[in-house]
């Protein structure tokens, strides 16, 4: 299944090309010298004309490596972005989804909102087993997430053979699927060829835990205090979005550990009470972050 694979833990391909100014320097210097053995002692003279030609032509070749790295990266799905990830998905063929449809009639206009470049990799990993009439997980998971840009998530539970169970996790607000959305899922799953015709389908959007997080930090002497909490902040923030999925969870030991960062020598933490599991048919919401910070030597 493509959905256990994460990209993140593929070792990078052989096709990067290291960076290393230095060496190129030394390479330069080195070829020099045995083509003119008498210029070796001047070359070790960061003032030599053509020492400091080495460090500009090193310094544009690393130029040039970076660049083509980065468009080596952009042909490979677990690195493209943007236009290069639209490409890429062209093969297959997909094209995104839209989220939110412009509005030019108002003031300001409202501009296209697409569908993110991680999401739309999960659809192109997606893609191929999706191909599958047979009602396996991948063609539930293709075809729920085609139906419309709103879907952020679905999870195919089936309870009894040939009953499936469909649930929805939206893009917008916590995360509740709109009566809306969940007739498009269904709509876009028909009988005819989204699915097999002898399943029983239910689409049901996913239940929302929601929670807030409150945290006291004790802080030593020397960090800044406003940095530390901003910091903080955007960790639990990632943190809180990365596990805003079907089967997504909360514990307390790792959501406090996105709060341990050097300079803070105590959390405090009293919200959320305690862990949420991990559910086939919910997804965590965090509703609300405060952080406080306090100096330890004043307690």
């Amino acid at each position: 299944m493509s959905d256990n694979l994460d990209l993140s833990t593929v070792p990078a391909p052989d096709v990067f090309t290291p960076l290393d100014t230095e060496v190129i320097i030394q390479r330069m210097t080195t070829m020099m010298t045995a083509l003119v053995p008498s210029l070796g002692p001047s070359l070790e003279v960061e003032t030599n004309p053509i020492t400091k030609s080495f460090q500009v032509f090193a310094y544009e070749i690393t130029l040039w490596v970076a660049n083509a790295n980065r468009q080596s990266k952009g042909l490979l799905l677990a690195f493209a972005r943007g236009p290069q990830l639209d490409h890429l998905a062209a093969f297959i063929p997909l094209k995104r989804l839209v989220i939110t449809p412009a509005d030019p009639s108002v003031f300001p206009p409202v501009p296209e909102v697409l569908e993110r470049d991680d999401d739309f990799r999960a659809r192109i990993r997606a893609s191929y087993d999706g191909l599958s009439p047979a009602g396996n997980r991948g063609m539930w998971l293709r075809r729920a997430r085609e139906a419309s840009g709103e879907v952020k998530d679905v999870n195919p539970i089936s309870p009894v053979p040939t009953e499936v169970t469909l649930y929805v996790l939206s893009q917008l607000g916590n995360g509740t699927a709109s009566p809306e959305l969940l007739l498009a899922v269904e709509e876009h799953l028909n009988p005819d060829d989204g699915r097999p015709h002898n399943d029983i389908l239910r689409v049901e959007s996913a239940a929302i835990n929601e929670y807030a997080v409150h945290a006291t930090l004790s802080v030593g002497p020397g960090p800044d205090a406003a940095t530390l909490k901003s910091e903080v902040e955007n960790r639990v923030r990632l943190f809180a979005a990365a596990q805003h999925r079907l089967k997504g969870e909360i514990d307390l030991d790792i959501l406090r550990g996105q709060m341990v960062i050097d300079g803070v020598t105590r959390v405090a933490m009293t919200s959320p009470a305690q862990s949420i599991p991990r559910s086939e048919s919910a997804a965590p919401f965090m509703t609300s972050l405060t952080i406080e910070v306090t100096n330890a030597n004043q307690q």
